[in-house]
């Protein structure tokens, strides 16, 4: 008995044992239309095989029965089925119908992109978000053909982009920007983690319903809206450091005395000198960026939301030079009834920046390395050679340039601006074919800054030799400090009203018919700029209606 029950045992293992072996698997692999599909790739992961199907379709694989086999091919679908022994059969499904109905934005509507005939270029989300960007113009760089994306490492500064050439000595070369509807001069209000494609059009006839205002082309941006049936949560955080790539090398304090000994023939500076200043690295810093971005966006039967925010800080690496952003976006859609449908956008910017006199840079490579940051007293070094040969608060001057870092100290200057845009976009199914849009967009930009011009220090701080009294009897009528405080702000509004008719006859000629009429408001700018002298050094009690009546007004300028 028991060797007819190990005898059944030792029949059952080869076919267990065997079920995990590799083996030939053979199948076809066909089209929707029941065609073989020549060339597709069948891979294996885990037996690490792979294998291409014949003229036929047919294929033959080494692999393990139940393991899953992938099978793709460009034009088609992939998908992945587990093995069988028998012959399979695997059905691709074509790629093709998704691209030809990928549409591009021009103007007043949408187009099918393998029915567009006209010079435009279309990025993706999937493509902007490829690599990390800072300002959302840059994001365009070196991905779209003919299109020159110039950018500046100085924090908050609009890269300059050119479509068109360089376009004319009074109309400039920016190009158009078209926001969800919105025209507007820039787009660092933006967040390039909430837009969804750019449109760039070039040629004149993409350009035609914009006008002379499109003669340096267009760039359509549309932002995110709410997709899925679920609450969807993305939060995203990055941040990097700056560097200078490359800093010129200077001299060193005693080789500087060396050579300017020679060229004035002399021995004014001595040849031991006891300080060795790199002015270059005392104005500057590793620079610094965070990017922080949170969103939240869903969809239902009847809404769409998309809620977002975002900050971020930058510390440039000159010293001193900041610059801060946070944006909010929140876009959602209505089905009203089952032909109307309302879009809301709504989106604010606020931005800070501390600037910093560039300026600087060039000081920091004409000062001498033999000038102390600061004299031992605490004063800000000076470039004034004593009997000693170094460097001394008193003596002769031996050069024009002052010292950068108090250069730096010294200039204090504040921007802070915020940034609202917001539209409303109703479209009506009237007939079939026939839909009604109405559309109606806004912007509101306002701008704030001041300037401290510590007038009376800055003098002291480049004489350390001198007191407060020197000033008065060498300025009796000279300011002791100036303030200066501007504002800025615009608004700007368009509304547009048009019809479109589309349809399809006999599944070939495809005919849309846009009529319509808009209207495009662009409000005056006004600025105003007001400096009053004298003031109060305490930043607390800083104010242009200055209840001191001894604190006059240098200037006021208004434009509109």
């Amino acid at each position: 008995m028991k060797n007819f029950i190990f005898s059944f045992l030792a029949l059952l293992l080869p076919p267990t044992y065997m079920m995990g072996q590799a083996q030939a698997i053979k199948g076809k692999v066909v089209d929707s239309n029941g065609m073989g599909v020549p060339g597709a790739i069948i891979s294996a992961p885990e037996s690490r095989t792979s294998a291409d199907a014949d003229f036929d379709g047919n294929f033959t694989i080494n692999a393990k029965v139940g393991e899953t086999l992938k099978i793709s091919m460009l034009g088609f679908d992939s998908v992945s089925v587990p093995a069988t022994a028998g012959t399979m059969s695997i059905t691709l499904k074509e790629a093709g119908d998704t691209a030809l109905k990928e549409v591009v934005v021009i103007g007043y509507g949408t187009r099918k992109k393998v029915d567009n005939t006209t010079a435009i270029s279309s990025i993706k989300a999937e493509e902007i978000t490829k690599t990390k960007v800072i300002n959302a113009s840059q994001a365009i760089q070196g991905k779209a053909a003919g299109v020159q994306v110039i950018s500046s490492d100085l924090p908050g500064s609009t890269p300059s982009v050119v479509i068109r050439g360089l376009g004319t000595a009074l109309g400039g070369r920016n190009p158009l920007y078209i926001v969800d509807g919105m025209q507007t001069e820039n787009i660092n209000n933006i967040n390039a983690n909430d837009i969804t494609s750019y449109e760039i059009l070039k040629d004149a006839s993409a350009l035609a319903i914009y006008g002379t205002r499109a003669a340096n082309g267009v760039i359509i941006i549309t932002t995110k809206k709410g997709t899925g049936d679920k609450v969807s949560v993305e939060i995203e955080s990055f941040g990097g450091v700056r560097q200078p790539l490359k800093k010129v090398k200077m001299a060193g304090s005693n080789k500087y005395a060396y050579y300017s000994n020679v060229a004035l023939q002399s021995t004014t500076f001595s040849q031991d000198q006891p300080v060795n200043t790199d002015w270059f690295d005392e104005i500057t810093r590793t620079g610094s960026y965070t990017q922080n971005n949170v969103s939240i966006s869903g969809s239902s039967e009847h809404i769409k939301y998309f809620f977002s925010l975002g900050n971020y800080e930058e510390k440039a690496v000159l010293n001193g030079l900041d610059y801060g952003r946070t944006t909010f976006r929140n876009n959602n859609e209505y089905k009203i009834s089952k032909k109307l449908t309302l879009n809301q956008t709504f989106s604010f910017t606020s931005a800070n920046s501390s600037p910093k006199p560039l300026s600087a840079f060039t000081n920091a490579y004409k000062q001498s390395p033999i000038v102390p940051v600061y004299f031992p007293d605490g004063k800000y070094g000076v470039s004034r050679v004593g009997d000693n040969g170094f460097a001394s608060e008193t003596g002769s001057s031996f050069n024009n340039v002052g010292n950068p870092v108090a250069q730096l100290n010294f200039y204090d200057e504040q921007q802070k601006s915020v940034t609202l845009q917001g539209g409303l976009k109703l479209d009506y199914e009237i007939l079939k074919g026939l839909k009604f849009t109405s559309q109606f967009n806004g912007e509101y930009y306002t701008w704030k800054q001041y300037n401290f011009n510590d007038t009376k220090n800055i003098w002291l701080a480049a004489n350390p030799n001198k007191v407060d009294s020197d000033y008065a009897k060498e300025f009796p009528n000279a300011n002791i400090n100036l303030l200066t405080k501007g504002r800025e702000d615009y608004f700007n509004w368009n509304l547009s009203n048009y019809l479109t008719y589309n349809k399809l006859f006999a599944n070939i000629h495809d005919v849309e018919v846009t009529a319509g009429i808009e209207t495009s408001v662009k409000g005056p700018r006004e600025t105003l700029t007001i400096a009053r002298k004298n003031v109060n050094p305490d930043s607390n009690y800083w104010a242009l209606n200055d209840p001191n009546a001894g604190h006059g007004v240098e200037y006021a300028r208004f434009c509109n």
